[in-house]
């Protein structure tokens, strides 16, 4: 993954969770990303889900 200077080895051996913390660290860092007002409790829920899931 590019942006995040991640090889593609890396980027494949990534579990979703550790993609999903690199990305919303990198949007943090740069000033991206959805206000946090924008995020409704059911994103919250559904992340979890997927999260649980998924890893």
């Amino acid at each position: 993954m590019p942006v995040l200077g991640w090889t593609p080895e890396v980027f494949w051996k990534a579990s979703i969770s550790e993609l999903y913390a690199a990305m919303d660290g990198y949007n943090k860092a740069n000033g991206l990303g959805p206000d946090e007002s924008d995020i409704t409790e059911d994103d919250h829920v559904e992340l979890r889900e997927l999260v649980n899931r998924y890893g």
